[in-house]
This record gives C-alpha cells, sequence and structure tokens, in this order.
C-alpha cells in the first residue's frame, strides 16, 4: 500500500451545473489516471491535463472507490495500523455524495463501517479459536487482558 495516494473523481454534471457552470461545453475525458479538459468538439485545451494515482470517470460508483482506495486502509486499521482517508475539493464537487452515498449506491463511510465491524468479528473469532486449542481463554476489554480460564495452571 503507497503511503499517499492522490485521487480524483469526475462528479457527472447536473442540469443546474451545467446551464450555469459550463457556458461553452468544456467537458473533462479521462483515460487511464489522467484527466484533461476538452472542447466540445473533442479538442483539448492547452495546459489542462492532469495526472494522479487514479481518475474515476463520472460513472464510477462509492463501491469501486472504496474498494481502489479505502478498503486497504480500514482493514490495516483493524490489524491496528494508523491510516487516514479524506475528501477533499471545491463546494458542490461530490464530496458528501461520495462519503454518504445514497440508499442505493452506499459511501465510503457506510462501506468502511460495515468492514470494521465484519472484521472485528473475524478477529475475535479467530482470536477465540487460537487461545481455545491452548486451553486459555482471554477477554480483551478497554485494552486490558483479563484471564478467564487457564486449564494449565
Amino acid at each position: 500500500m503507497e503511503k499517499i495516494c492522490v485521487a480524483v473523481r469526475v462528479r457527472p454534471p447536473t442540469s443546474t451545473t451545467q446551464d450555469n457552470n459550463n457556458p461553452n461545453g468544456n467537458h473533462w475525458n479521462v483515460e487511464s489516471n489522467r484527466i484533461s479538459l476538452h472542447k466540445p468538439l473533442g479538442t483539448p485545451v492547452p495546459g489542462a491535463s492532469h495526472t494522479f494515482d487514479h481518475v474515476f470517470d463520472q460513472n464510477s460508483t462509492n463501491s469501486g472507490v472504496y474498494e481502489l482506495l479505502t478498503k486497504d486502509i480500514i482493514l490495516a486499521a483493524v490489524e491496528g495500523f494508523n491510516g487516514t482517508a479524506f475528501a477533499y475539493g471545491q463546494t458542490s464537487s461530490g464530496k458528501t455524495y461520495t462519503m454518504n452515498g445514497s440508499e442505493n449506491d452506499p459511501g465510503i463511510i457506510s462501506l468502511a463501517v460495515k468492514d470494521v465491524f465484519q472484521n472485528i468479528e473475524m478477529v475475535k473469532f479467530f482470536f477465540f479459536l487460537t487461545f481455545a486449542k491452548a486451553d486459555l481463554f482471554l477477554i480483551i476489554f478497554m485494552f486490558v487482558v483479563l484471564v478467564l480460564l487457564n486449564i494449565s495452571i
């Protein structure tokens, strides 16, 4: 996993943004990890091409963004590593939608919380099985390890 990853997601245009913010018909073109501004007939705008670690086009889903960018950070955090994922951008650029999502396309926060709880359950189960075989039963509560049963004593 890279230490820092910068990604861009192109928000689909709404009727309001098309009418008010894009009177000349320019649009963003996504090719692999490069995004470039193009005129209505497809001619690139000079100096308006940028490369990032990942670029998501307007058809991307929140789950696709989560799987590629955030899931590894969440799973590492469950194992005790530090990690940060955040959305940054101008007002009305789609940050809240990406983080919160909708009923049909859950956002990064919902997907992360789901994975955290699923993986905590797996860790607890694995932890229980590991120590059950050693005839030692432990519980971790508030960062304190308590021995519940130690058959070997």
